[in-house]
């Protein structure tokens, strides 16, 4: 009768046993599906992340050739954010930058050097080209983490496509520091003379 009884207490305590190890076993199993869980969706929102720099990146670019289309002398900042006015990219100012969301980019502008066979080169080359500049455009934000990534996008920008424009009378008078007005000049130091010349002026 004893005997049975001891029997009954060890299966008993054996079943005790084995269900705390089956549950200890099953909430191991749980946190760490859960931890991969809670790891894959940080790393999709962190990808998504980097595809929406990107694309802000690119922007950036974008915006750029698309001022230098419209003149080229309208480069005339070392940093600048941009902005679009009625579908006109336009530089906002030196030492700007521009927010949207977490998202803070900037176009940085640096002269390039040539060597004696024209490739590009580190300055000061054998010249420094006038008709290229290096564009560098960086997006910065701060992750889930408190991290500050980063991604930049590197470009040339040429003269060959920019706008020509033609010399007028400048009878718009002074005062364009940036190139937007055919008729007007940056400023005067008293020997300039402008004039409307009409269909009697002659040319030698």
């Amino acid at each position: 009768m004893n005997f049975k009884f001891y029997k009954t207490l060890n299966r008993k305590g054996q079943s005790l046993l084995e269900v705390i190890l089956a549950v200890g076993i099953f909430s191991l199993i749980a946190s760490t599906l859960v931890s991969m869980s809670l790891g894959g969706f940080s790393s999709l929102r962190q990808g998504g992340e980097y595809v929406e720099a990107e694309a802000y990146a690119q922007q950036g670019i974008e915006a750029a050739r698309a001022i230098r289309d419209s003149a080229w002398n309208k480069i005339t900042y070392t940093t600048s954010a941009v902005t679009s006015t009625g579908n006109i990219w336009q530089f906002v100012g030196e030492n700007t930058s521009s927010t949207v969301g977490k998202f803070t980019s900037a176009i940085s502008f640096s002269v390039v050097c040539r060597d004696a066979s024209n490739n590009i080169a580190t300055c000061p080359g054998s010249y420094t080209d006038l008709n290229t500049k290096q564009a560098t455009v960086m997006v910065t934000w701060l992750s889930e983490h408190n991290a500050i990534n980063t991604i930049q996008k590197v470009t040339y920008l040429t003269n060959w496509e920019s706008r020509d424009w033609a010399q007028t009378d400048w009878s718009g008078g002074s005062g364009q520091t940036i190139w937007s007005s055919a008729t007007k000049y940056d400023s005067d130091d008293g020997n300039l003379d402008s004039y409307v010349c009409s269909s009697a002026c002659t040319t030698d």
